[in-house]
């Protein structure tokens, strides 16, 4: 069912509350926003860090576990060498300069630890000798 309206009924539908908007309302909630945004946006960018920290300490922790499972399954001496091609990293450091560490056919690997820091974030994975790698990252 359709109904028209003529225009001096119009005038009576629309209040003074749904003419719309002023110029000087829309520029207030634009500056507004523009202002939320930027006070937001040194977190966002610290968070983002911190992912890219966290996810290449979860892809060595994912390789060096692929690692101990082909030595333990296949009966092979496997190792890893670690090179990060990212220059972002503030800080990478592999306990004493080694870069492999070396799983063995016992179950045994070489033991150590790397620990990958970027200004107020660090991830730290541990080898202990029998095979256990853990990964702990933490703010500074």
């Amino acid at each position: 069912m359709l109904h028209f309206y003529e225009c001096s009924d119009m005038r009576k539908l629309t209040s003074k509350k749904e003419r719309g908007v002023h110029l000087l309302e829309c520029i207030l909630s634009t500056c507004l926003s523009v202002l939320l945004i930027s006070i937001s946006l040194p977190s966002i960018r610290e968070i983002q860090k911190r992912a890219q920290v966290r996810f290449v300490a979860d892809k060595i922790t994912a390789h060096l576990q692929r690692a101990h499972s082909l030595a333990l399954g296949n009966h092979l001496q496997t190792s890893v060498s670690v090179r990060l091609l990212e220059e972002s990293f503030r800080e990478v450091e592999i306990n004493s300069g080694k870069k492999e560490f070396f799983f063995y056919i016992s179950g045994a690997t070489s033991p150590g630890t790397l620990t990958i820091r970027d200004n107020t974030y660090m991830c730290r994975i541990t080898l202990s000798l029998r095979g256990r790698i853990r990964r702990v990252c933490q703010n500074e």
